[in-house]
């Protein structure tokens, strides 16, 4: 008897052992079939995710089939669907589509041959993002009238008036990927607000606007690398004015209109060059806006929205710089208020109308669709706040004396 026990014990020890998976009960593997471990999950989206496999050993005979078990529930061989990634050893990998956003999946590999079906440990993971994340407060005093502008994956605000009123010449730098904000070099000439920016390439370039007193400028500045050229590259033709309209476009600056010391709305188009640093007057925009918009972006560039006199401007327009024409490209549905601010991000512009709210425009189809509210922190702020696009994300925030700034992320806006 004693020694039938023993055999018995032998037996068990080469047929099976127990192995312990964190997210499910002990699982007997079969010690003949393949030996299967899951890796860990990559490219985790909103609506799908790559998972990972790798089949170390045959043990014996070939693997014949190796994939994964995937569901929402801590054990997905009850409750999972399967997924079949063919056969043989060494590392494999799925990607799988049509998870739900905001969902906790489970999976775990698999792999078998004559033998049997051996099974790697459970992971976990979750889909998709917040709609709206705080961000970094910034550090400055809170400002009205501000410049702001983008290059790559920074983000930049200058200039301003404070509440009392007073005019700011600081300027600021924000890193979206360490969401860290930095000094900069004062902007190198006199405090003001209402400037106008606009980047071509790697370059910045912010001028005109107006003191807090009546001074009115035609100058403009150049930034790169963080740090200003104190030479204007202005001219004398160009009229002084504030709250004209800049965008950047396929290596040239422009802007559009703004008002006079006379407080008259413009409506000339001029056009800088980099190269030799001169302007060049284009044709008048179609109307004469007071607190429109540009939005430009992805080779494109849009002006529009605001009013004109005391009306809401529903329409906006797109610029051909060869046919140097403008385009009415857009009009807001009656039920979007008046717009005040926009960025384009994958095809797509997004605007925030005088109740906070997010709209989406499809620049393909030019679809409007109404998107979340901005933040209640924003209630008081109504409308007015910088909109910028970078890393694949809106950024909004900083004006009317406001010091919150916030990520959208369009995509889990549903």
């Amino acid at each position: 008897m004693k020694h039938y026990y023993s055999l018995l014990i032998i037996f068990v020890f080469l047929g099976y052992s127990c192995v312990e998976s964190p997210d499910i009960p002990l699982k007997i593997v079969n010690g003949r079939a393949p030996s299967v471990t899951t890796g860990e999950p990559d490219d985790i989206l909103f609506y799908e995710a790559t998972l990972f496999g790798t089949v170390d050993s045959n043990n014996g005979n070939v693997t014949s089939s190796r994939g994964f078990y995937i569901g929402t529930g801590a054990n997905p061989l009850e409750d999972g669907e399967i997924i079949d990634c063919g056969s043989g050893t060494g590392p494999f990998s799925y990607n799988v589509k049509g998870l739900k956003n905001g969902t906790k999946y489970y999976y775990l590999s698999y792999a078998r041959n004559l033998d049997g079906t051996n099974y790697g440990k459970v992971i976990s993971f979750e889909t998709g993002g917040r709609v709206w994340e705080e961000m970094a407060i910034f550090p400055g005093q809170g400002r009205l009238d501000a410049s702001t502008f983008a290059i790559g994956n920074k983000l930049y605000i200058t200039c301003g008036s404070t509440i009392q009123p007073q005019s700011l010449g600081d300027a600021w730098e924000y890193d979206v990927t360490t969401n860290l904000w930095s000094p900069l070099p004062d902007f190198p000439s006199e405090k003001r607000r209402d400037a106008t920016a606009f980047t071509v390439g790697e370059n910045a370039y912010v001028g005109m606007g107006q003191s807090i007193g009546s001074n009115f400028f035609n100058d403009f500045y150049p930034f790169s690398n963080g740090s200003w050229n104190t030479t204007s590259v202005g001219d004398n033709a160009i009229s002084p004015r504030r709250r004209a309209l800049g965008f950047g476009l396929k290596g040239k600056g422009y802007f559009v209109g703004g008002s006079n010391p006379n407080n008259l709305t413009l409506r000339d188009v001029w056009e800088f060059n980099p190269v030799n640093n001169q302007w060049k007057n284009k044709k008048d925009f179609p109307v004469g806006l007071i607190n429109g918009i540009s939005i430009y972006g992805e080779n494109r560039a849009f002006v529009g929205f605001g009013t004109t006199d005391t009306n809401p401007e529903k329409k906006i327009w797109e610029y051909n710089e060869v046919l140097d024409t403008w385009e009415e490209f857009a009009k807001t549905p009656d039920n979007i208020p008046t717009v005040y601010t926009g960025a384009i991000l994958k095809g797509k512009m997004y605007v925030s109308d005088d109740n906070n709210r997010i709209w989406e425009l499809n620049l393909t189809t030019k679809e409007w669709k109404a998107k979340s509210k901005m933040p209640e922190i924003f209630d008081e702020y109504k409308g007015f706040q910088y909109m910028y696009s970078a890393n694949d994300h809106i950024y909004i925030g900083l004006n009317y004396f406001c010091r919150y700034f916030y990520k959208y992320n369009p995509i889990t806006d549903n």
